[in-house]
Protein backbone atom coordinates (compact mmCIF):
# COMPACT_ATOMS: atom_id res chain seq x y z
CA UNK A 1 0.00 0.00 0.00
CA UNK A 2 1.29 3.46 -0.91
CA UNK A 3 1.67 5.95 1.98
CA UNK A 4 -1.23 8.38 2.22
CA UNK A 5 -0.84 12.14 2.27
CA UNK A 6 -2.92 12.82 5.37
CA UNK A 7 -3.19 16.57 4.75
CA UNK A 8 -4.05 16.51 1.05
CA UNK A 9 -6.38 13.51 0.78
CA UNK A 10 -9.92 14.84 1.31
CA UNK A 11 -11.94 11.90 0.03
CA UNK A 12 -13.15 9.75 2.88
CA UNK A 13 -11.78 6.27 2.23
CA UNK A 14 -10.44 3.30 4.09
CA UNK A 15 -6.68 2.85 4.31
CA UNK A 16 -6.77 0.63 1.22
CA UNK A 17 -8.58 3.34 -0.76
CA UNK A 18 -12.14 1.99 -0.65
CA UNK A 19 -14.75 4.81 -0.41
CA UNK A 20 -16.74 5.04 2.81
CA UNK A 21 -19.94 3.02 2.67
CA UNK A 22 -23.13 5.05 2.16
CA UNK A 23 -24.36 3.63 5.48
CA UNK A 24 -22.34 3.52 8.69
CA UNK A 25 -22.79 1.95 12.09
CA UNK A 26 -22.84 4.11 15.21
CA UNK A 27 -22.65 2.85 18.78
CA UNK A 28 -25.88 3.00 20.74
CA UNK A 29 -27.33 1.99 24.10
CA UNK A 30 -28.36 -1.65 24.57
CA UNK A 31 -26.83 -2.46 21.20
CA UNK A 32 -26.05 -6.08 20.42
CA UNK A 33 -22.25 -5.95 20.00
CA UNK A 34 -22.42 -8.70 17.39
CA UNK A 35 -23.81 -6.13 14.97
CA UNK A 36 -20.27 -4.77 14.45
CA UNK A 37 -19.03 -7.92 12.74
CA UNK A 38 -22.33 -8.47 10.97
CA UNK A 39 -22.37 -4.90 9.65
CA UNK A 40 -18.86 -5.32 8.27
CA UNK A 41 -19.81 -8.62 6.65
CA UNK A 42 -22.77 -6.80 5.08
CA UNK A 43 -20.58 -4.17 3.43
CA UNK A 44 -20.47 -1.39 6.04
CA UNK A 45 -16.96 -0.02 6.62
CA UNK A 46 -17.66 3.18 8.62
CA UNK A 47 -17.90 2.74 12.41
CA UNK A 48 -18.54 5.64 14.81
CA UNK A 49 -18.71 5.97 18.58
CA UNK A 50 -18.78 9.04 20.81
CA UNK A 51 -16.36 7.98 23.51
CA UNK A 52 -14.97 5.25 25.77
CA UNK A 53 -18.35 4.63 27.41
CA UNK A 54 -19.42 2.47 24.44
CA UNK A 55 -17.62 -0.53 25.94
CA UNK A 56 -19.14 -3.50 24.09
CA UNK A 57 -19.08 -1.70 20.73
CA UNK A 58 -15.41 -0.78 21.19
CA UNK A 59 -14.49 -4.30 22.28
CA UNK A 60 -16.08 -5.82 19.18
CA UNK A 61 -14.50 -3.21 16.93
CA UNK A 62 -11.12 -3.84 18.59
CA UNK A 63 -11.51 -7.55 17.84
CA UNK A 64 -12.25 -6.80 14.18
CA UNK A 65 -9.49 -4.23 13.65
CA UNK A 66 -6.43 -6.55 13.71
CA UNK A 67 -7.89 -8.60 10.86
CA UNK A 68 -9.47 -5.85 8.79
CA UNK A 69 -7.75 -2.56 9.71
CA UNK A 70 -7.16 -1.41 6.13
CA UNK A 71 -10.83 -2.01 5.27
CA UNK A 72 -12.34 -0.14 8.24
CA UNK A 73 -12.91 3.56 8.92
CA UNK A 74 -12.75 4.29 12.65
CA UNK A 75 -14.53 7.54 13.55
CA UNK A 76 -14.80 9.03 17.02
CA UNK A 77 -14.30 12.38 18.75
CA UNK A 78 -14.45 14.55 21.84
CA UNK A 79 -16.43 17.49 23.13
CA UNK A 80 -13.40 18.86 24.99
CA UNK A 81 -12.25 22.37 24.17
CA UNK A 82 -8.92 21.91 25.94
CA UNK A 83 -5.86 20.69 24.06
CA UNK A 84 -4.94 18.50 27.03
CA UNK A 85 -8.45 17.02 27.05
CA UNK A 86 -8.30 16.24 23.34
CA UNK A 87 -4.92 14.57 23.70
CA UNK A 88 -6.13 12.48 26.63
CA UNK A 89 -9.19 11.39 24.63
CA UNK A 90 -7.07 10.35 21.64
CA UNK A 91 -4.65 8.38 23.80
CA UNK A 92 -7.44 6.57 25.61
CA UNK A 93 -9.40 5.73 22.47
CA UNK A 94 -6.40 4.44 20.53
CA UNK A 95 -5.37 2.33 23.53
CA UNK A 96 -8.84 0.79 23.80
CA UNK A 97 -8.84 -0.10 20.10
CA UNK A 98 -5.20 -1.14 19.94
CA UNK A 99 -4.46 1.21 17.02
CA UNK A 100 -2.12 4.12 16.47
CA UNK A 101 -4.19 5.90 13.82
CA UNK A 102 -7.77 7.20 13.98
CA UNK A 103 -9.39 7.72 10.59
CA UNK A 104 -11.85 10.48 11.54
CA UNK A 105 -11.78 12.58 14.72
CA UNK A 106 -14.67 14.95 15.42
CA UNK A 107 -14.77 18.08 17.51
CA UNK A 108 -18.28 17.63 18.84
CA UNK A 109 -21.07 20.23 19.15
CA UNK A 110 -19.25 23.39 18.06
CA UNK A 111 -21.64 26.23 18.89
CA UNK A 112 -21.75 30.02 18.32
CA UNK A 113 -21.38 30.36 22.10
CA UNK A 114 -17.91 28.83 21.91
CA UNK A 115 -14.97 31.20 22.22
CA UNK A 116 -13.82 31.59 18.57
CA UNK A 117 -10.19 31.78 19.67
CA UNK A 118 -10.48 28.37 21.31
CA UNK A 119 -11.61 26.86 18.00
CA UNK A 120 -9.94 28.93 15.28
CA UNK A 121 -6.98 30.83 16.76
CA UNK A 122 -3.35 29.79 16.65
CA UNK A 123 -2.79 26.86 19.04
CA UNK A 124 -6.56 26.36 19.26
CA UNK A 125 -8.51 23.16 18.75
CA UNK A 126 -8.23 23.08 14.95
CA UNK A 127 -4.52 23.83 15.11
CA UNK A 128 -4.09 20.90 17.49
CA UNK A 129 -5.90 18.54 15.13
CA UNK A 130 -3.87 19.85 12.19
CA UNK A 131 -0.75 18.80 14.09
CA UNK A 132 -2.29 15.36 14.64
CA UNK A 133 -2.75 15.01 10.87
CA UNK A 134 0.82 16.06 10.20
CA UNK A 135 2.03 13.54 12.77
CA UNK A 136 -0.02 10.73 11.20
CA UNK A 137 -2.30 10.24 14.23
CA UNK A 138 -5.54 11.08 12.37
CA UNK A 139 -6.46 11.09 8.68
CA UNK A 140 -9.55 13.34 8.66
CA UNK A 141 -10.74 16.08 10.99
CA UNK A 142 -14.47 16.55 11.58
CA UNK A 143 -16.80 18.86 13.48
CA UNK A 144 -20.48 18.86 14.32
CA UNK A 145 -22.04 22.32 14.20
CA UNK A 146 -25.76 23.13 14.51
CA UNK A 147 -25.43 26.62 13.05
CA UNK A 148 -25.31 27.55 9.36
CA UNK A 149 -22.81 30.43 9.55
CA UNK A 150 -20.52 28.50 11.85
CA UNK A 151 -20.68 25.42 9.61
CA UNK A 152 -19.66 27.60 6.67
CA UNK A 153 -16.71 28.98 8.60
CA UNK A 154 -15.63 25.48 9.57
CA UNK A 155 -16.00 24.26 6.00
CA UNK A 156 -13.89 27.17 4.72
CA UNK A 157 -11.16 26.65 7.29
CA UNK A 158 -8.20 24.88 5.61
CA UNK A 159 -7.71 22.70 8.69
CA UNK A 160 -11.14 21.16 8.45
CA UNK A 161 -12.98 19.42 5.62
CA UNK A 162 -15.71 17.25 7.18
CA UNK A 163 -18.78 19.05 8.56
CA UNK A 164 -22.18 18.09 9.86
CA UNK A 165 -24.81 18.72 7.12
CA UNK A 166 -27.69 19.13 9.59
CA UNK A 167 -29.01 22.68 9.91
CA UNK A 168 -30.19 23.69 13.38
CA UNK A 169 -32.04 26.95 14.13
CA UNK A 170 -32.69 27.86 17.75
CA UNK A 171 -35.90 29.74 16.96
CA UNK A 172 -37.34 26.72 15.11
CA UNK A 173 -36.47 24.43 18.00
CA UNK A 174 -38.05 26.76 20.57
CA UNK A 175 -41.24 26.98 18.54
CA UNK A 176 -41.43 23.19 18.60
CA UNK A 177 -40.70 23.00 22.32
CA UNK A 178 -43.55 25.46 23.07
CA UNK A 179 -45.99 23.08 21.39
CA UNK A 180 -45.18 20.28 23.84
CA UNK A 181 -48.25 19.52 25.95
CA UNK A 182 -47.04 16.35 27.67
CA UNK A 183 -44.95 16.32 30.87
CA UNK A 184 -41.28 16.89 30.03
CA UNK A 185 -38.13 15.59 31.71
CA UNK A 186 -34.76 17.07 30.76
CA UNK A 187 -31.61 15.34 31.95
CA UNK A 188 -28.12 16.84 31.71
CA UNK A 189 -24.70 15.40 32.43
CA UNK A 190 -22.79 17.05 35.25
CA UNK A 191 -19.55 16.84 33.28
CA UNK A 192 -21.02 18.36 30.11
CA UNK A 193 -20.28 22.01 29.38
CA UNK A 194 -22.70 22.12 26.44
CA UNK A 195 -25.35 24.29 28.13
CA UNK A 196 -22.66 26.63 29.44
CA UNK A 197 -21.41 27.15 25.91
CA UNK A 198 -24.93 28.23 24.87
CA UNK A 199 -24.63 31.24 27.15
CA UNK A 200 -28.00 32.80 28.03
CA UNK A 201 -29.81 30.23 25.86
CA UNK A 202 -28.53 27.42 28.07
CA UNK A 203 -29.71 28.72 31.43
CA UNK A 204 -32.49 27.16 33.49
CA UNK A 205 -34.50 30.38 33.05
CA UNK A 206 -34.27 30.08 29.25
CA UNK A 207 -35.40 26.47 29.36
CA UNK A 208 -38.37 27.24 31.60
CA UNK A 209 -39.33 30.19 29.38
CA UNK A 210 -40.19 27.81 26.54
CA UNK A 211 -41.57 25.03 28.77
CA UNK A 212 -42.38 26.22 32.32
CA UNK A 213 -43.28 22.75 33.59
CA UNK A 214 -40.06 21.04 32.59
CA UNK A 215 -38.57 18.72 35.22
CA UNK A 216 -34.78 18.83 35.44
CA UNK A 217 -32.34 16.14 36.53
CA UNK A 218 -28.55 16.12 36.63
CA UNK A 219 -26.59 12.91 36.00
CA UNK A 220 -23.31 12.45 37.88
CA UNK A 221 -20.29 11.16 36.00
CA UNK A 222 -21.78 11.86 32.57
CA UNK A 223 -21.13 14.27 29.73
CA UNK A 224 -23.42 15.12 26.82
CA UNK A 225 -24.05 11.46 25.88
CA UNK A 226 -25.37 10.62 29.33
CA UNK A 227 -27.65 7.76 28.20
CA UNK A 228 -24.59 5.95 26.87
CA UNK A 229 -22.15 6.93 29.63
CA UNK A 230 -24.44 6.33 32.62
CA UNK A 231 -27.39 4.16 31.51
CA UNK A 232 -27.73 2.74 35.03
CA UNK A 233 -28.53 6.22 36.37
CA UNK A 234 -30.58 7.46 33.43
CA UNK A 235 -32.99 4.52 33.08
CA UNK A 236 -34.40 4.61 36.66
CA UNK A 237 -35.09 8.34 36.35
CA UNK A 238 -36.99 7.81 33.10
CA UNK A 239 -38.95 4.91 34.59
CA UNK A 240 -39.88 6.93 37.68
CA UNK A 241 -40.93 9.91 35.52
CA UNK A 242 -43.15 7.73 33.35
CA UNK A 243 -44.74 6.04 36.37
CA UNK A 244 -45.44 9.44 37.94
CA UNK A 245 -47.20 10.73 34.86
Amino acid sequence: MQPLNFSANRRLTTLDGTPASCLGLAAGPKQDPRCVGRAFAGGINYFFFYGPGNTSFIEELAALVPRQREQIIVATGSGSRRVAGLRAARRKLTALLGIGLIDVFFIEYVHPGDDPDVIFAKNGVLDELRRWKQSGWVRFVGATAHDRSLARRLAADPRHHWVNPILYKREDAEATWREIRAPLLMMTGEESDYLKRLGADGTIAALRAVHPGVELASIAGAGHMLHIEQPGLVAPLIEAFLEAH
